[in-house]
């Protein structure tokens, strides 16, 4: 038996046993499997490619429903264990660390079926087997890119002002159902997002740090996300909402400016603050006349 053969035949023996275990009910309730392009801006006009990754996540109910699980799929290295995530929700999941570029993301996860099997070990329960039929790719053609003048501007910025950044649009791929653009700023220091501006349309091309959101002399990386989507249903007729995503990132690393740096100097104040009484003096004893 050749190997498409066995993988043929592996898919088929994991699609029956889901289904032997639970005929009329599907106990995933929707898939998510993504291709993530990553890029790195180093300077106002220089964004490099960083890498490739893999992510497939099979939402359940309940957290505890399923505490593992497997995903098949005709690659080198499958099956692969799925493990509990924070994809937004009760999952399981698993996530390549990355490869080198799209060409060994390809190789690794080509097209072809991919079957997602739930398992909880306590009770030794199986979900059923849903599966993704994956035969196109979607992703724009649009790398993300700050403007020089954003780039710049976010180089020690004095994040007690309002920032305006600019950046390039994107047309979602033809094969896709759906495009968004997402951007947010990590913080380096907790490892949490402190801003994020939801889910944006691809023909944004600016928007606007907020005054005071982001920390002081504080490190922060930038991901400005376009997101291609080809949505639909499992292919194992459970009518199971499946999402593929095509994502093409970019990271920019930056330091915003220290409280201090920002702060006017307490001598450039005092004149300011006695011409401004003279004036108010001055104004009082005018009036009385």
């Amino acid at each position: 038996m050749n190997v498409t053969m066995q993988r043929t035949a592996m898919l088929a023996a994991a699609i029956a046993t889901g289904f032997a275990c639970f005929p009329l009910k599907a106990d995933i309730i929707s898939l998510y499997q993504a291709k993530n392009i990553e890029n790195e801006q180093t300077g106002p006009s220089t964004v490099s490619l960083a890498g490739a990754f893999f992510s497939g996540t099979a939402f359940i109910p309940a957290a505890g429903d399923y505490d593992t699980g497997t995903l098949f799929y005709p690659g080198p290295d499958s099956p692969q264990t799925l493990s509990p995530g924070s994809f937004g929700g009760p999952n399981v999941g698993f996530q390549t660390p990355f490869l080198a570029d799209q060409a060994a993301l390809d190789a690794a996860y080509p097209f072809g079926d991919y079957v997602y099997l739930g398992v909880n070990t306590v009770t030794s329960t199986p979900s059923s087997a849903v599966g993704i039929s994956y035969t196109a790719d979607a992703y724009t053609a649009a790398v993300p890119e700050l403007t020089p003048g954003s780039f710049n501007a976010l180089q020690g910025y004095d994040s007690s002002k309002p920032l305006t950044v600019n950046f390039n649009s994107f047309t979602p791929a033809a094969d896709a159902s759906a495009g968004y653009l997402f951007w947010s700023f990590l913080n380096g220091n907790t490892g949490v997002t402190d801003f994020s501006a939801g889910v944006l349309n691809p023909s944004t091309n600016s928007l606007v740090i907020p005054a005071g959101t982001l920390a002081p002399d504080t490190p922060y990386t930038l991901e400005l996300n376009f997101d291609d989507r080809i949505i639909g249903t499992d292919m194992t007729g459970l009518s199971i909402p499946i999402t593929l995503g095509f994502d093409e990132r970019t990271d920019l690393d930056f330091t915003t400016a220290t409280a201090a740096a920002t702060a006017p100097e307490p001598g450039t104040m005092i004149p300011f603050g006695l011409a401004f009484l003279g004036f108010a003096v001055q104004h009082r004893r005018r009036s009385r006349r």
